[in-house]
């Protein structure tokens, strides 16, 4: 999907393992690429970028709280809650932490000289827009696998939502 998301902006999207990605940047063999300030900074590719966009809002990393079925069916239910409430409760801190970081990694690129350009709400709506077609078409596709695409889709903007107004 992400790959077919940077198509639809009119780029050709190249998979290249992220310890390459400073000697691509190097070479010119890309002129651009999607990670987050931190990744890019704790990569080193401040060192060889000139300008970085802020406010993109096209992908993001996932980090994932897992136990087999099997063994969480044998907890009792006040531990299956505590565990709930505890991952809970470790996802929101390290979702504040990474927004922290990312912040204290955007100034780090602006003290190098790094023109850092933000892009504004109308901007924003504009990529998104670019998307939507894309992501319609993935949901389309998982439905007519007869998997829960639209209710996964769905959940995970309303969660974005939710953990966006969390931050402010």
């Amino acid at each position: 999907v992400m790959d077919k998301i940077i198509a639809s902006f009119g780029a050709v999207p190249v998979q290249i393992p992220v310890p390459e990605l400073y000697e691509a940047l190097q070479k010119g063999t890309v002129d651009g690429v999607l990670i987050s300030f931190v990744s890019a900074g704790s990569h080193k590719l401040d060192e060889v970028v000139k300008y970085a966009t802020r406010g993109l809002n096209v992908s993001g990393g996932i980090f994932g709280y897992v136990i087999s079925e099997k063994t969480w069916k044998t907890l009792s239910p006040d531990i299956q809650q505590a565990m709930l409430k505890a991952a809970g409760e470790a996802t929101k801190n390290l979702g504040a932490s990474m927004d922290s970081l990312e912040v204290e990694a955007i100034n780090n690129f602006k003290k190098k000289g790094i023109q850092v350009g933000e892009l504004s709400p109308a901007e924003q709506q504009k990529w998104i827009d670019v998307q939507k077609p894309v992501l319609e078409n993935w949901v389309k596709s998982m439905e007519a696998n007869k998997l829960p695409g639209r209710q996964v889709f769905d959940s995970l903007v309303h969660k974005a939502k939710e953990a966006e107004k969390a931050s402010k």
